[in-house]
């Protein structure tokens, strides 16, 4: 038997010590420096291969990957545009590192913030003793996550950046769009300072996909495993069943969440996890009408974080010089509000 392979599957990405990291999305090859190896091989970031991105809906829906592949993901993009800038290049491969399980979802845990709890992984003992061997500050590693100054991962002026671009193609390519292929996309695409630009038809076509991820977010399935896992979250905090400080938190892969869910002596958190893994399809989804009422027992999900961050055309946001894109924009942006679920027998 021969240990060669024929591209894509070279040996040499998947060997234990590799030094080149493959990203199979996109389709990039990034030599690895010897911090971020380092870095790779530590829990923190390896627990993010056992966290879902699109979080509870993860367990229904085509979009499945881990934390840890979009990660790799905006890694991989940031050296293809900013190889050279080290620091950049660990803020990308560090950006999400406080994540608890289930993404997004866990949230919801009182107190839990994932910035904070990032920031505080990143000036830890394990990640923040590697960056310093290797001359790094966690502190600007940190501030690069946070947007300051602005830059390609991570910008507050509502345009498109390498973390949002990275999930506008990574989801839908999930869900079996696959045209144009991201690498072909990759190579319309160019930086104006921090932020992601295009020609028109290409930055129409980002809007789109836009549109696409939040027609994802507001899905019947993924809104109802939200309600049910926020709730059971919510009694598991209330019961002791789950710790909620942040680095028990941040300890946790969606199995550990689960597990401790499942080993619950509690006939109501019981019975929503069976509805959430074995009976999705008796969890019915209603929008809420502005105003409208509801028990305050009820199963809900408040969706109201939009991740609208546009490509520019020319220096200028594409809504602005195209009525097309910025009507998908508002009709992403109508999407927002309160979703109900109730529980059919």
């Amino acid at each position: 038997m021969t240990d060669k392979f024929t591209l894509p599957l070279e040996s040499l990405p998947f060997h234990q010590t590799a030094d080149v990291l493959w990203e199979p999305v996109w389709n990039l090859r990034v030599s690895l420096t010897p911090c971020e190896r380092d870095l790779l091989d530590t829990w923190p970031l390896r627990r993010l291969g056992y966290v879902r991105t699109f979080g509870a809906g993860g367990l229904q829906m085509p979009t499945q990957h881990s934390r840890l592949s979009h990660v790799i993901g905006v890694f991989a993009l940031v050296a293809h545009f900013c190889y050279e800038d080290e620091e950049l290049r660990l803020a990308a491969l560090l950006h999400d590192v406080g994540h608890g399980p289930f993404s997004h979802s866990s949230e919801i845990l009182p107190g839990f913030d994932h910035h904070l709890a990032g920031n505080e992984i990143v000036s830890g003992s394990v990640v923040g003793d590697i960056l310093r061997k290797y001359g790094f500050e966690p502190a600007r590693i940190i501030a690069l996550t946070e947007g300051e100054p602005p830059n390609p991962v991570r910008t507050q002026n509502g345009l498109l950046h390498l973390d949002h671009l990275d999930f506008f193609v990574r989801d839908p390519f999930a869900c079996g769009w696959h045209s144009p292929l991201p690498v072909d996309l990759l190579s319309r695409l160019h930086l104006e300072g921090a932020n992601v630009a295009a020609e028109m038809a290409v930055a129409e076509h980002l809007v789109e996909r836009i549109l696409f991820e939040h027609r994802l977010f507001t899905a019947p399935v993924k809104i109802a495993a939200e309600a049910v896992l926020k709730r059971l979250l919510l009694l598991g905090a209330q019961l002791g069943i789950l710790k909620t400080d942040t680095r028990s938190v941040v300890a946790m892969t969606d199995a550990d969440l689960l597990a401790h869910l499942g080993r619950a002596d509690d006939p109501q958190i019981t019975s929503l996890l069976d509805r959430l893994l074995s009976q999705p399809q008796t969890l019915l989804v209603h929008r809420v009408e502005p105003n409208g009422t509801f028990p305050a027992s009820a199963l809900t999900v408040r969706f109201d974080q939009p991740y609208l961050g546009q490509p520019l055309v020319d220096g200028q946001p594409v809504s602005q010089r195209s009525a097309r894109a910025a009507s998908m924009l508002a009709e992403a942006r109508a999407l927002l509000g309160t979703y109900l679920v109730e529980i059919s027998d």
